[in-house]
């Protein structure tokens, strides 16, 4: 079993096996960078944890572009080239910010201007500004309170109006908490000050004017450009086909694009005023997107000058240690071969065990909430009372459920609240005791 818990909302080479690459530091051809990407994500595919397409830029210089297929029969659902079109979610996000900077320099808007100038009924519009929209610090909920509702049958005006009943969960500005109905309420202030939809604005003006034209939105638009189209994929005994647009996706937001239309809106926006608003302290703009069967990650160093793009039709990769590793060859630094998992387990005392007991939250995963309890001498996990599997102990603090897997729960125990780090798809997800 590669993974178990199902977080809808969630909300994606060459050489031996174990093998740790010596590579000096400094300076190294573009041919050689090309060289050890290829020999990495081949590996992975080799290890079915890696499904996808692949581009690479030194400044303006294309690195490496690939594709990369687990079944490399080209009339399986799984396979894909470097035109294929994914489905990029949450990249939606990193796009509606650069646009609202374009919007600030036409003088259609303020960043620092309240959402109630443009949603005079939105609770706390006159708190919300539009730059905590887009910071995430607007105390705005992750998840829309839809239980048992279909968002795909939900207009924009209805999304909006579900926003409207959400309660803040801090004071605006005063924290900091991934937000997918902040960033809802920004798409839709986006087309209504363009006197249309988001998508609409996008495909109409906005992805011509950078030339993305394979790139478009799947509501409100025509979509005539959707030729390629990559079909979603989880792991089940083998990559298993899943639904690219379900019950759990965004009208408003739900777009798709290539790896070479992503690079063209890069380009755009390493020029200012965007890049100095867009950058972290890091020096760094970056942004992942996924859903069940999918995941996409852009990202741009701003000082050293090179970008990468990732699109995967298969949301089991380690997509934390692929950007890791692509850095590191980048920047010319020691990385590590992917290689195959065989965890071994140990025993641990029932007293030992019962120091992680308890139910742990986790705010940033929309909510999700498990307890661990201790069962015929085996630490056990519950999701709303079901038993979802018993864990196998690594080390006192670090478990795991599948000795082939990679994803692993780590117990800190801290003072006053203990928490736990949860490795799930390749992203670390933070849960605190209650």
């Amino acid at each position: 079993m590669r993974y178990f818990i199902c977080l809808c909302a969630f909300i994606s080479c060459m050489g031996c096996a174990g093998t740790k690459a010596s590579l000096e530091y400094g300076f190294e051809t573009d041919a050689k960078k090309a060289k050890k990407i290829n020999a990495y994500f081949s590996r992975l595919v080799a290890l079915e944890e890696f499904n996808g397409v692949v581009l690479v830029y030194n400044n303006t210089d294309k690195v490496f572009e690939s594709a990369f297929n687990v079944n490399p029969d080209k009339t399986g659902s799984s396979f894909i080239d470097v035109s294929s079109q994914f489905d990029i979610h949450s990249i939606s996000k990193l796009m509606a910010k650069a646009i609202i900077i374009d919007m600030e320099n036409r003088n259609l808007l303020k960043r620092s201007d309240s959402l109630g100038k443009y949603l005079s009924e939105f609770p706390n519009g006159d708190k919300i500004t539009i730059q905590h929209l887009m910071d995430n610090t607007s105390g705005l909920p992750r998840e829309p309170n839809l239980i048992g509702l279909d968002k795909r049958d939900l207009s924009n005006d209805e999304i909006i109006a579900w926003a409207k009943k959400e309660t803040l969960e801090f004071e605006p500005g005063k924290g900091k908490q991934y937000s997918n109905v902040g960033y809802e309420v920004l798409y839709y202030l986006i087309g209504k000050l363009h006197h249309t939809t988001f998508t609409s604005y996008l495909e109409n003006q906005y992805f011509p004017k950078l030339e993305m034209i394979s790139s478009g939105g799947h509501f409100y638009t025509k979509k005539t450009n959707l030729v390629n189209w990559a079909q979603n994929h989880q792991y089940e005994n083998g990559l298993a086909q899943v639904d690219n647009i379900n019950e759990y996706v965004y009208k408003q937001s739900m777009l798709y694009s290539t790896a070479t239309d992503l690079q063209k809106f890069i380009e755009h926006i390493k020029q200012e005023p965007y890049i100095s608003l867009l950058k972290n302290n890091n020096g760094i703009v970056s942004w992942t997107g996924g859903a069940e069967g999918v995941r996409s990650h852009v990202q741009y160093n701003v000082d050293k000058d090179y970008s990468f793009i990732v699109l995967a039709n298969f949301d089991d990769i380690p997509l934390d240690s692929i950007v890791e590793t692509l850095e590191k060859i980048m920047e010319g630094k020691s990385f590590e071969m992917p290689k195959a998992v065989e965890r071994t387990s140990i025993f641990l005392s029932e007293e030992v065990l019962r120091k992680y007991e308890g139910t742990y939250y986790f705010a940033e995963a929309n909510h999700l909430v498990l307890e661990f309890k201790v069962e015929d001498s085996h630490l056990t996990i519950y999701q709303d009372g079901q038993l979802l599997t018993a864990l196998m102990a690594e080390n006192e603090t670090t478990f795991f459920y599948d000795q082939s897997s990679k994803e692993s729960i780590q117990f800190q125990l801290l003072h006053p609240k203990s928490q736990i780090l949860f490795d799930w798809k390749g992203v670390t997800l933070k849960g605190i005791r209650k």
